[in-house]
Parts: C-alpha cells; structure tokens; sequence
C-alpha cells in the first residue's frame, strides 16, 4: 500500500515539476524520475521494505488505478486493535496508509487540474474544466453588458490557490454536525497521541526514525489543511459567522489532541532533541500557528473559544519557546557549515523566499501567543491578590512595549516578496494584542511606557493588523468593540502623552460616546463611556485656563455611572468587553476598580483647584482604597499630602514620607515619586538624599522641571551643565528650566550674551515657565522653604 502511495507521490511530483519555471526545473533536474531509480531505490524511495509485495509500476500508470490499488492492499491488512500490542511500527503505518490515501486522491485531483489550467495557458485555449481559469462568461439576463472574465491564474502558484479553493470549498460544503471526519480524519492523530501513552515506551528509539517523520509529515499537511479550509470558507462571499466559527472550531478540536497528548511530552526532551527531528518542529508549529490563528480570526465574530482555548495558551507558548531555541540551533549549525564551505559568500544570500516567509510567519505566532499567554498567566495567578496582578500587567505592558519594535526590526529583515510584515501580523493579530498590552487603558495608566512617536507607530500597526487580516485573510470587518478600543487608545495618547494633540483627543472621545449608544450590552456601554467621560475630564483640567468646574462634573458623572454598574454587573456580563483572554471576570473586576479610582482621582484635583482641600482629600483617600495597587492614586494621594505639609494646613510628616516611599516602589519607572521624594529630604535639610532622588528621577525623565529645579537649588551651575544639555536635547515642553540654567551659565561662566539670549528665548517657550499652574506638581517647583516660609 505505502509502495503504491509513494509512486502517486513520485507522479505528482512530475506535475509539480513540469508547471514550474525553467528555474526550478533545472534545479530539481538532480533527483531521479520513477523510471531511472535501481530497485534498491525505488524500495528506499517509496517504502518497499515495509511490505512483502513488490509493485509492478509499470502495469499502474493513472493516479486512479494506483490508489485502487493501494486500497485494495490496505483491505488485507489486519487493522491494528490498539497501538499498545507492542508492534507500533505495524499500527503507525496502518493508519498513516489509511489517511494517507485521502490525502492522495485529493491531491491528485487538485494537481490534475492544475496541470490542464498550465497546458491551456501555454496553448493559449481555455481548459475544459469550468469555473477556473481564462474562460470568459457572458451575463444570460444582460447580453449586451460586458462579459465577466472569471480570475485568470499565471502562475503555478496562482493555479494551485484558485484549484485548492474550489476544492476546500466543495469539501466544506458536504459537512454537516455529524460527519467531522470530512474535514480531516483522526485516525492517525488518536493513533500518535496513543503512543505517548504506553508506559514501556521510555523513547523513540522503538519507533523507525522513518515512520515517525512520514506520521509528521502527513499530519502536518493535515494541520496545514484546515487552517487553509478556513480560511477558504471566511474569503467565500457572503461568508456567515457560523460558517466561519464552525470550521475554525473543528480545526481546534483537531489539534488539540495533538498539544496536549504528543507535543507537549515529545517537546519536554529540549531544544537540542527537536532541532535534530525538523518534521517533528514544524508539525509543532503549524499547531501553534493554527491555535493562534483561529482565536485572532473568530474573535471579530464574537465566538468564544474560552473551553477551548485556555488551557491551550500556556503550552501553545511553551512549545514555541522550544521551537525556537531549536531554531536558533539549527541557525548556529548552519552557519558552522557555512563556514566550512567556502563557495558560500553570504548566508543572508543562502536564505530562500520560502524559508523567510516561513520564519516571519513564526515570529508573529510567537509575539502573537505571548501577548495572549502573558494576559492568561497573570490572571491565573494572580486572581485574588489585585497588587500583584497590576505588577503582572504592567510588566507585560512593558514587554508588549519592548516586543514591537523587535518585530519591527525582524519583519525588515525577513520581508520578502512572498510576504511582509503588515500581513503575517495580521494572521494572527500579533499587533492588535500588541496594542491592547502596550495601551492597558482599560486597566492601568494608558500607555506607560510609550512616547508619543511609540504610540502612535503601535496604533497604526493595529489599524494595519485589521484591515491586512481582512484583505488578505478573509477575516471579518472589525467589531464595534475593537474599533472603539483603538479609537480609545488613540483619544489616550493625542491627550495623555506629552506632543499630543487635543483637539484631535476630544473629538474622538466625543465620536466614542456616540458610537457606544448602538451597543446593547449595558455594562459594555457604560464602561467604554466611563472612560470617555474621565479622558474629557482630564482634558478639562488640563486646559489653559483649566476648568476645573467641568472637569468636575464629568468627574462624578462618570462615578455615578460605575456605581449603577457595579462589581457584580462586570461578573455577570462582561464576556465581550475585550477580546479574549481580556474577556475575563477577574480583570472587569480591576476594570471596574480603575475606573472608580481614576474618577475620584479627578473630582480630588478639581476640589483642590478650586480650594476644596478637604474635599479632595476624602476623594483621594477612598481612591486609594478602592485600588490599592493603583500607582496614580498613590502618588497622588502622597502629593496632595506633601502639598499640605509644604503649606503648613497639616503636620503628617512621616505619614507623607511613607507614602512617596510606596508610590517609588509600585512606580520604579516614574520620575515624578522620586522629584518629590527630592522635596521632601531637601525640606528636612538632608542634601545628600535630596541630591539622590533628584538624580534618579532625572535618570528616569532627562527633563523633570521638579527634579531639575531641585538639583540647581542643590549644586553649582557648572556642576549641573551636563545634565540641562541633556535636558535641553529632549524634545519637551517642559525643559524650560534647563534652557534658563544653561543661559546663565552661557553669560556667567562663558560671557557670551548671544548665546544666553536665545538659551532665555526657548525658555520662555516652555510650557514650565509659560504657565507653571497647569502642571499637576507645579506647586513644587518652588523652593519647599520659601513655600513654607510663605504659609508661616
């Protein structure tokens, strides 16, 4: 049986051969045809040894009459009762034979028929197959209209898609709920997940080498099948949601077996064992490929994978971080016999389109499965302590921050005319989720570790994400929710993050607030309204002049709207809210939290610019009792407290001293808790501290205008030059300071006026010295002993 398969391989080979260029054609032109291979490799070739019948090739020409034949020879064999008979090289072959033979016919029929598209094209008539190809079709009802050309294929590349669709979907089209096996059967999978099951099985050495990379290989053609029916079925016009969410569940089902029972035990042996069997890592890829795939494309539709996918995330992310330590293994090996050969001039040269596009592919699964896996493990294990799942997701926007610009870096690299980044990213969505982990709106201070020119480059390779993934992938339109966050996320950065523009912020919170009254889910609506409201607040406060009365009233609007929701209504319906794995019960909780926080947070800074101190106080208070692990509650919680102290309204020293301290701690990366910090030790008269946090706030933000001033108030000019070149080098609104010390020092210690005059001149365009009151900690860039002196 195995003999007659290998000769349909042989053949359709053949065909592969003649539709290619000359160029591959002269290059495949070493390995031998059929008929002038020895019989010793022919048997080596097509798997004699394994059978007792020698195949008389000759009297069995047509692709029809060789699988009958390997049928009716697979019908003597006996079918194997279990895998554990202790005959595994006997059971694995049966049923790669038996699968093997579904695999074949297909294949056949799609190479013939590609094979007749070529020969029309060279003699330059239509092929007698209908619906493919170059035939013109004329409209019955509008005969005098223009004919409709149907898709002309040029390549053998083009000729294959068109067939392969044609195909996939008439496969799709005989499925209904009880027959799966259509799709792809599971015979051989059960039968090599079983083998991982017998206990006196201690390795592969029992198992030929050759049988176990034949069951790879088929298996993922198998994997390679299905994630191409899918995608045939959601690029079919007029593609419904069930349609698409059925196929790619099926898919799902077939490799998740296949993770769970076999790559996860055969992956257990380490990087080194998978780099020496490279069937067994890129069957382990496309399963990954594919797990990731179908979650990206069926979440615009809705579809919950929650049962499937879960416990599928961390080992889909495990198996990948193997696989690509083997990867950078089979790189160094390579390289080695690079170097050994000296006909090699350059190893980028030796790379193939096919290899890049296949290494691009996986580096997106990669970054697309960790953003996910990230999301899952933080949530795992961190449900009931809210501290320390708000340090698991800030560290995972950190490395979503991080992983862009490697991607970036790999897909310059890796592009090739097969396919570009823009597309392998939006397979799998790797840049959406990449957004969704930089941006933790929703969850935590938008954008903490972006600039603005990161943001910016971040959101539009999301916008690129969706709408590649629909043009070149058949997913659906973006769902009303994913478009609102990436209008959010954008709102976020025009206003929150310094060179922003507001105007532009604004106007998008406002088209949010319209387009969220079309969403029926309750908690959905006011919880994405909520965080319109708060950026309109923060807006308000942050205008020139602030208003602070509006900000306000935004502020407790969006209050009382949160506590109509409540804790318990993110319980209940949040399961659209994100896409998974933010589809999550534990995370709307911190949602729900943050939002709260940031509303009190709000109305505090309005009651304190309009002289309420005790008013904000009570709301700071209860903000940082709501969220506890919040690091903007805190500091702003220990700011207003300092202020206070500053002003003499109150005497809690040391209350003030351990909240700056805890504020540091959960914002190890922010300037602002250790500018204050500086304060606080400067006030008290320890220079050498207050030097310390000025110091490490500017190492944290070059242009602190707190931490700036603090450190000029502490050292000579001279001293701090350095570090205002540094400062004035930044590009930002709030360096003014360090212009005004480096004009000083340019009339003091270099006497050149010319120089001092246009230092004083991008002085006095900073927003630091043009209108310090519209900083949250301008109060602070005064000296705190003369502030202190004042209140007395």
């Amino acid at each position: 049986c195995t003999g007659y398969l290998g000769a349909v391989q042989e053949r359709l080979e053949r065909i592969k051969l003649s539709t290619s260029s000359s160029t591959a054609e002269s290059e495949d032109k070493k390995s031998k045809t059929l008929d002038q291979q020895t019989s010793e490799e022919l048997m080596r070739a097509h798997f004699l040894h394994r059978t007792n019948a020698y195949v008389d090739f000759e009297e069995l020409s047509t692709f029809d009459s060789l699988l009958e034949s390997a049928t009716t020879a697979l019908s003597e064999c006996d079918v194997p009762d279990s895998i554990n008979g202790g005959n595994y090289e006997a059971a694995l072959l049966y049923y790669y034979a038996q699968v093997q033979l579904g695999c074949m016919a297909e294949e056949s029929d799609v190479w013939i028929e590609v094979l007749q598209m070529h020969r029309a094209m060279i003699n330059r008539k239509p092929e007698s197959t209908s619906g493919i190809g170059t035939k013109s079709i004329s409209s019955k009802k509008a005969s005098t209209k223009k004919a409709v050309v149907a898709p002309v294929a040029s390549t053998k590349e083009e000729m294959e898609r068109l067939t392969r669709t044609k195909v996939y979907l008439g496969v799709y089209s005989k499925l209904d709920e009880s027959n799966d096996a259509l799709l792809s059967p599971v015979s051989l999978r059960d039968a090599v997940c079983r083998l991982m099951a017998v206990e006196e099985l201690e390795s592969f050495s029992c198992v030929s080498t050759d049988i176990l990379r034949d069951c790879h290989a088929l298996l993922l053609h198998q994997v390679k099948r299905l994630g191409e029916i899918g995608i045939v079925v959601q690029k079919k016009k007029g593609a419904k949601a069930n349609d698409i969410g059925r196929v790619w569940r099926r898919a799902l089902s077939f490799v998740s077996p296949l993770v769970e029972n076999y790559l996860k035990v055969v992956l257990s042996e380490g990087a080194d064992f998978v780099s020496l069997h490279k069937s067994l890592r890129s069957l382990a890829e496309e399963c990954c490929e594919l797990v990731v795939a179908s979650c990206w494309m069926c979440e615009s539709i809705d579809v919950d994978f929650n049962n499937e996918v879960s416990s599928l995330l961390h080992l889909v992310n495990s198996c990948l971080s193997t696989c690509k330590q083997a990867r950078a293994i089979d790189g160094k090996r390579r390289l080695e016999e690079m170097k050994r050969d000296e006909s090699v001039v350059s190893s980028k040269d030796s790379v193939s389109s096919a290899d890049r596009k296949d290494s691009l592919l996986f580096q997106c699964t990669l970054a697309a499965s960790k953003c996910r896996a990230d999301i899952e493990c933080a949530l795992s294990e961190h449900a009931t302590d809210q501290e320390k799942l708000i340090d698991a997701l800030t560290a995972s926007a950190r490395r979503a921050t991080a992983a862009t610009s490697t991607l970036m870096k790999v897909g310059s690299e890796l592009r090739s005319s097969a396919l570009g980044l823009s597309s392998a990213s939006s397979k799998f969505g790797c840049s959406y989720l990449q957004f969704l982990s930089a941006w933790a709106g929703l969850c935590l201070s938008p954008w903490l570790f972006c600039t603005l020119g990161q943001a910016r480059t971040i959101l539009n390779s999301a916008r690129e994400s969706i709408s590649s993934g629909r043009r070149n992938w058949g997913r659906h339109p973006p769902s009303l929710v994913e478009s609102i966050l990436l209008d959010l996320g954008e709102a976020d950065l025009e206003g929150g993050l310094l060179g922003g523009f507001r105007s532009a912020s604004e106007k998008l919170y406002r088209k949010v607030l319209i387009a969220v009254e079309e969403i029926t889910n309750e908690y959905i609506g006011g919880m994405l309204r909520v965080h319109c409201l708060l950026g309109l607040a923060r807006l308000a406060i942050a205008s020139e002049p602030s208003d602070g009365s509006s900000a306000e009233e935004l502020a407790r609007d969006a209050l009382e709207s949160l506590e109509s929701l409540g804790p318990s209504c993110a319980d209940e319906r949040s399961a659209s809210l994100c896409v998974y794995p933010w589809r999550s019960q534990v995370l709307n909780g911190l949602v729900h939290s943050y939002h709260v926080c940031a509303s009190r947070q709000l109305v505090a800074e309005a009651c304190v610019r309009s002289s309420r101190p005790d008013d904000a106080l009570e709301f700071l208070t209860e903000a940082v009792k709501d969220f506890p692990g919040n690091f903007e509650a805190a500091l702003a919680l220990a700011s207003f407290n300092l202020r206070t102290v500053l002003d003499g309204t109150s005497e809690n020293d040391n209350s003030t001293r351990t909240l700056l301290l805890k504020s540091a701690k959960m914002g190890k990366t922010k300037a602002d808790p250790f500018a204050l910090l500086g304060i606080w030790y400067e006030r008290k008269g320890d220079s050498a501290r207050a030097r310390g946090c000025y110091q490490k706030a500017l190492i944290l933000n070059p242009s602190h205008p707190v931490a700036g001033r603090g450190l000029s108030r502490l050292m000579k000019i001279s001293e701090i030059q350095h570090i205002c070149e540094v400062a004035a080098d930044r590009s930002s609104a709030v360096n003014g300071w360090a212009w005004r010390i480096l004009g000083e020092y340019k009339i003091s210690g270099d006497g050149d006026d010319t120089a001092a005059i246009v230092c004083f001149q991008q002085a006095l365009r900073c927003k630091d010295i043009q209108a310090p009151q519209s900083d949250s900690l301008g109060v602070f860039y005064s000296d705190p002993k003369m502030l202190e002196g004042e209140s007395e």
